[in-house]
């Protein structure tokens, strides 16, 4: 019987490029790194990886924070570079938080999240997005994710707002559902689009790109105020998004919410 790698006398069969237990490695580096997570967990989150490899967008993905494991600890990681250091991105929570099997929710108070993540050394200003996914339903008057004063993506008083210009001129929709999974993107510099859930709902709203020097706070206004108490499963940072990218990083990130059973 022939030995196939790994000096074994049985056929072995290597899947995902090496990945213990069957993982994709950049998955499984995650895994290692935050440590305490479900079988379930695990295989949501592993499947997300495959998916987003094979339809070409999980490369734009610099930051994301896919909530699991259900404490600040496991929480923190940024799963695309899972190192534990504010170099990786790590986050860094600060004020009132409460972590659960669905994800984060701050305090509406003082809780706040430091990604140390400036847009403006890590990213194009030409090519850039910022995601949330939120599992409450208010109008509240809060900003989800965030640089500086004005540079962000929310659901800010019952409008679905994006600001990449630091208070150029918002492109806006009356959204009175603040739930589900929210994508504000650019890929050319005079030019966002907006995604909540599977539509395109903000269509090249004209906007210049000024990125500021400063770290993405995530449930606040640049760390600062307007903090936040809606229940998060998930935030992202990176490269922009086509509509085609959209389109298939919203099916597979709500896939993944099905499985771990907090979608919305």
């Amino acid at each position: 019987m022939k030995a196939y790698g790994y000096g074994y006398g049985l056929p072995f069969i290597k899947r995902f490029g090496g990945g213990g237990g069957g993982f994709d490695p950049d998955a499984e580096a995650f895994f290692n790194a935050a440590g305490s997570l479900s079988p379930l967990e695990k295989t949501a989150y592993n499947t997300f990886v495959i998916n987003a490899k094979a339809k070409g967008y999980y490369s734009k993905l610099k930051a994301l924070y896919p909530m699991l494991g259900a404490s600040a600890n496991t929480c923190k990681f940024n799963s695309i570079d899972p190192r534990n250091s504010n170099g990786a991105h790590r986050l860094e929570f600060l004020g009132g938080w409460n972590f659960s099997a669905n994800g984060i929710q701050g305090n509406g108070v003082n809780g706040t999240a430091n990604t140390h993540f400036n847009p403006n050394a890590h990213l194009d200003p030409a090519s850039l997005h910022f995601m949330f996914y939120s599992r409450t339903l208010d109008s509240n008057v809060y900003f989800d994710i965030c640089a500086a004063s004005l540079f962000f993506i929310g659901n800010f008083g019952g409008t679905f707002y994006i600001d990449f210009e630091q208070g150029g001129g918002y492109g806006a929709l009356a959204l009175t559902n603040s739930q589900g999974f929210h994508l504000g993107s650019r890929i050319n510099a005079t030019n966002v689009n907006g995604y909540k859930n599977a539509a395109k709902v903000i269509n090249n709203f004209p906007q210049g790109s000024i990125t500021p020097s400063s770290n993405v706070y995530l449930g606040s206004r640049g760390g600062s105020s307007f903090f936040s108490d809606r229940e998060y499963s998930g935030f992202s940072i990176g490269e922009g998004f086509t509509d085609t990218d959209a389109a298939n990083y919203y099916t597979d990130f709500q896939a993944m919410q099905t499985t771990l059973g907090r979608n919305v």
